[in-house]
């Protein structure tokens, strides 16, 4: 702010004339710095957690190139815990984001006209990296860019639809032991549930349902013939919190009771 040949930063009260003018800017580059690191503070239990910081830096751009968002956020949330951790000088976590950005650029080549396309966009990530006023503001910008962006690559991908199964496929066999949905693999695909469920439906013959029921049957099967697990836990163990809907399941898909299976 200047007034009558003073100027004041917007991080002190105090007024400094032109010729203490450096003396100001290093005092509220300070006051930016201590306030800009305001995620919730967490001990870091590494030896090295500076290269700890650039190996999951560099997993998340990997994850990034391979549209694995899940994966993108889980080394993601590590590093912004080092860097709230460590942190650095405002300057260098500019340099240490853009990089970031880079490696994503340079591992999948794809990305750079739709990063280009989202300048002056609400997704522009270069552009957040740059301008967010603290960490957690920073930390939620870019993963809401990073999801836009592989959102949209994927939408304007020419074997989209087969991309959509592939990952939708790995996505339940990564999580079957879980209660997943059909809306969670949608949304681990981008996609609108309705659309999703006519494209499974449409690209495999089965629905998506039915796909995870054979899967998790599949799965049982196994068991029931290299294990002493009993049949609860069986269904426990590939994604029926109740006995009675695995066994429903189970003779729906092999004409007979997990029992029957294992005895005969």
């Amino acid at each position: 702010m200047l007034q009558n040949g003073h100027l004041r930063y917007s991080y002190t009260s105090s007024w400094y004339d032109y010729n203490s003018l450096s003396q100001g800017d290093a005092f509220c580059r300070k006051g930016f710095e201590k306030y800009y690191y305001d995620l919730p503070y967490k001990t870091v239990h590494m030896e090295d957690p500076e290269t700890s910081l650039k190996t999951h830096l560099n997993l998340a751009a990997e994850a990034v190139s391979t549209y694995n968002y899940p994966d993108v956020i889980q080394n993601l949330e590590l590093c912004f815990s080092l860097i709230n951790y460590l942190h650095p000088d405002i300057s260098e976590l500019k340099k240490l984001m853009n990089h970031f950005v880079y490696q994503i650029l340079t591992q999948n080549t794809a990305f750079i006209p739709i990063i280009s396309k989202s300048k002056f966009t609400d997704y522009d990530i270069l552009e957040y990296i740059e301008t967010s006023e603290s960490l957690s503001i920073l930390q939620k910008n870019v993963y809401f860019s990073i999801q836009n962006l592989i959102g949209e690559l994927i939408i304007s991908s020419k074997d989209k639809d087969d991309y959509v199964i592939q990952k939708s496929k790995e996505y339940i066999h990564t999580n079957y032991q879980n209660n997943i949905s059909l809306n969670d693999v949608a949304s681990h695909v981008f996609l609108n549930s309705n659309y999703f469920s006519s494209l499974f439906k449409q690209k495999t013959g089965v629905t998506f349902r039915n796909y995870l029921r054979d899967f998790r049957i599949e799965k049982a099967k196994k068991l029931l013939l290299s294990t002493n697990l009993r049949i609860y836990e069986i269904g426990l163990s590939v994604g029926y919190n109740e006995q009675s809907h695995f066994i429903r399941a189970f003779k729906t898909v092999t004409g007979v009771t997990p029992t029957e299976f294992r005895d005969a």
